[in-house]
Order: C-alpha cells, then structure tokens, then sequence
C-alpha cells in the first residue's frame, strides 16, 4: 500500500507529518536507516552546507546513517530548518527504512509518499 503526505516548509509541517505517519505505523522504538537518494556531490555547495549535520549523526561516504526516533527527529528539524532558512531549491530526496516500511521525503515535490 502507498500513501501520500503533501506539505510546506511553514510551522515545521513536514516534521509534525513524519511523526504522524511514524505514530500511526507505531514504528517509534524503531532503528531508521536514512539515506540520502539525491547525489549530493553533484551539488557541492549543498554537501558543504550540510556537512555538518552529516559529522553530527555519523552519515558514512554513501550519506547513509542508521538513527533512533529522537535522533531522526533532530535531524530532519535542522535539515528542514536549514533548507527553509537558506531558500534551498535542489531536489532532495531521503529515504527512510524502518522494518518493512519505506518513507520517501521528495522535498522538491513537498511530498512523503509511505510504502508498507
């Protein structure tokens, strides 16, 4: 089954989405694999921009990482709050793996389409 979750970048929406579908799916004491799909060396100012966040939460050399629910929640808020504060207009996309449950943020789309 494939739903879909359209947002904005106003009021923190598309976090406050996400943890909607992760409550709903009760997925909250899961271990989440996020990966970034969008090669970003390709956009090498982007990379250098969020370099930080990738040291802050070990992403490895294919911008991978494995996180726990507060952690992805801290990530996404600064990820979001860094593409809303800077006008990034690139498109990002991220996967999200938790179990049998696939979420795909299609930040260009303003879209999480949830796979079960």
């Amino acid at each position: 089954m494939v739903k879909e979750f359209f947002y904005t970048l106003s009021k923190n929406e598309p976090l406050n989405t996400l943890e909607r579908i992760i409550s709903n799916f009760k997925l909250r004491n899961s271990i989440f694999k996020l990966r970034f799909v969008t090669d970003l060396t390709d956009t090498i100012n982007l990379y250098k921009n969020l370099s930080f966040l990738f040291d802050e939460f070990n992403f490895n050399s294919q911008f991978e990482t494995r996180l726990t629910y507060p952690d992805l929640k801290n990530f996404l808020s600064k990820f979001f709050m860094f593409i809303k504060s800077n006008k990034i207009t690139s498109d990002i996309k991220i996967d999200i793996e938790a179990g049998d449950m696939k979420i795909k943020i299609l930040d260009k789309d303003k879209k999480i389409v949830v796979e079960e």
